[in-house]
Formats: C-alpha cells, sequence, structure tokens
C-alpha cells in the first residue's frame, strides 16, 4: 500500500525471532539503479510484543550517454547569417523525436543553429551531455552558400551514432567550399559577356556564330542559300548525274547540248533536215520506178 509516498505492507502477530528481506529485480530498463544509495536488503530481531520496520530504497538515475557533434568549415569564412540561420541542424532521437540545442526531447522537429556551437580548435562543438542510449541522427540543412560551390565528394552533412549507457561518442561534419558558382565553373552559362564559350560576340573560340572550314573549302555548315554541305553536295551529284544523261543522249543525236533547252534555230535546222532527207527518199524511189 502507497502511505505517504512510501510502499508499505505490514505482517501482524508474527512468531518473535530474526526475519531478512531481500529485494530481486531491481534493475529497470533505461535506468541504473545507485546503489551507494540504495538499500536493497533487511533484517530486524523481533522479540514478543516489539514493531521493527525494515525500510529498503531504491535510487535510479537514467541512462544516459554523451553525444557530441563537431562541424568543420573549409574554403569560407562564416558570416553572422550562417551562425544565426544559414546553416542549421536538425538531431532525431532513437525514439523518432528530436533534440533542442538544450538537449531536451521535443515532439516536432527543431532546428539547432551554427551559433549554438562553440568554436574550439578551429571546430564548431556543440555537446549533450546527458541523452538517452540508443541511435542519433544528425542532418545538416542550408549547406549552399551564395558565391561558393560545396565540394560534395570532401564533404559529409549527415552522420549518425549510436550510444550505449556512459558512451561518449563524436558525430563529425564537414563543409569544403570552392569559391564560384557551380554553373560559371562548367564553362557554359550561356550568356553573352565574353568570358566563356557558347557567347555569340565573336571574340571567343567555339562561339556561334564561328565557322571553320573543312579541308575541301566548304565550311562545314551552311552555305549561302541556306543549304547544309551534305544538301549542297546532293544537288551537285543530281545535276553532274542530269549532265552526263544530256550530254549522252546528244551524242546519240549527233548533236550538241547547250543546257536545259535548246535554241529555237537549232529545232529549225533538225526540221529542215528531216524533211529535206525526206524528200531525197521520194525523189530516189520515182527515179527507181521509172526506171
Amino acid at each position: 500500500e502507497l502511505v505517504d509516498g512510501k510502499y508499505t505492507l505490514t505482517f501482524e502477530d508474527v512468531a518473535p525471532g530474526k526475519y531478512t528481506v531481500e529485494e530481486s529485480n531491481s534493475e529497470v530498463p533505461g535506468y541504473h539503479l545507485i546503489k551507494g544509495e540504495s538499500t536493497t536488503r533487511g533484517d530486524a530481531d523481533l522479540a514478543g510484543g516489539d514493531e521493527e520496520t525494515i525500510e529498503l530504497k531504491d535510487v535510479y538515475e537514467e541512462d544516459t550517454a554523451k553525444l557530441t557533434i563537431t562541424k568543420t568549415i573549409d574554403g569560407y569564412n562564416v558570416t553572422e547569417e550562417e551562425l544565426n540561420g544559414g546553416i542549421t541542424f536538425v538531431v532525431k532521437t532513437p525514439d523518432g523525436k528530436w533534440l533542442n540545442a538544450d538537449g531536451e526531447v521535443v515532439e516536432e522537429e527543431t532546428e539547432i543553429t551554427l551559433g549554438s556551437f562553440e568554436l574550439i580548435d578551429g571546430k564548431y562543438t556543440l555537446t549533450f551531455d546527458k541523452v538517452a542510449p540508443g541511435k542519433y541522427t544528425v542532418e545538416e540543412n542550408n549547406s549552399e552558400v551564395e558565391g561558393y560551390s560545396l565540394v560534395k565528394d570532401q564533404s559529409t552533412t549527415t552522420g549518425e551514432a549510436t550510444l550505449e549507457a556512459d558512451d561518449e561518442k563524436t558525430i563529425e561534419l564537414k563543409d569544403v567550399y570552392t569559391e564560384g558558382n557551380p554553373s560559371a565553373q562548367s564553362g557554359d552559362d550561356g550568356d553573352d559577356d565574353g568570358d566563356n564559350v557558347g557567347d555569340d560576340d565573336g571574340d571567343n573560340p567555339g562561339n556561334d556564330s564561328t565557322v571553320e572550314e573543312d579541308e575541301d573549302g566548304s565550311d562545314g555548315e551552311y552555305d549561302g542559300d541556306g543549304s547544309s554541305d551534305e544538301e549542297t553536295s546532293k544537288k551537285d551529284n543530281d545535276s553532274k548525274k542530269s549532265k552526263d544523261s544530256k550530254e549522252s543522249n546528244s551524242s546519240k543525236t549527233g548533236g550538241t547540248d547547250t543546257g536545259d533547252h535548246a535554241p529555237l534555230g537549232m529545232y529549225l535546222i533538225t526540221m529542215l533536215t528531216s524533211i529535206a532527207c525526206l524528200a531525197g527518199l521520194v525523189i530516189m524511189r520515182v527515179r527507181r520506178r521509172n526506171c
């Protein structure tokens, strides 16, 4: 029975003698017994009519561990903006909750600013002296800094640690920056300021309007009529075939091809020649008959 904050059990009318009480299973998950302040065994000698009390006491302390988070930043001088919220962190607890900057467990996700850390030997350091054992995950937010690019393969923006009771562990994070915008460093900013290839001002190699000649004197791009080299070559081949065909036809007829259309005079000469030949053939036949 709980009486005045004490669990109490009374035995009436017991025989005189020595009695011993011993507690078992005093260990509680997530807590440890402070043995120097606890009493888990007691004795009493009873004579006739005596009333004795054996007092037991358990003093517990929650199991805790020590977690330290360090943050190193290379290639960039941290400003007040980053300290006061430009760069933040969240720490998730083993039971799916969150730690605030004071190490208190809270129900909602809480951001911890870089300003909550103490700069020790070039590292921003935050220590939680008493956290419950288990797995903790730390994640950095907003690691991007204007005018700088984060070297991702040299940086660590997340970390975790599994703690046992009385453990002391450190999660180390690191940001390595290089000055400059990542897109500008790629050499393809698409602007017209003359500082990268891809401009259209004619003063840099690789600009849009520059044309390099091929070995055959063609420009490798487009001719004056808007056709590409491939299209021009095709037209030249077709023209050559047409010309060869006309020359072949001309040679068969004994004439000369002077273009796509022969002059009018040539047609007249051809017709007169044909008529003369036909007339001669008729005269020859008539003469043969007369003979």
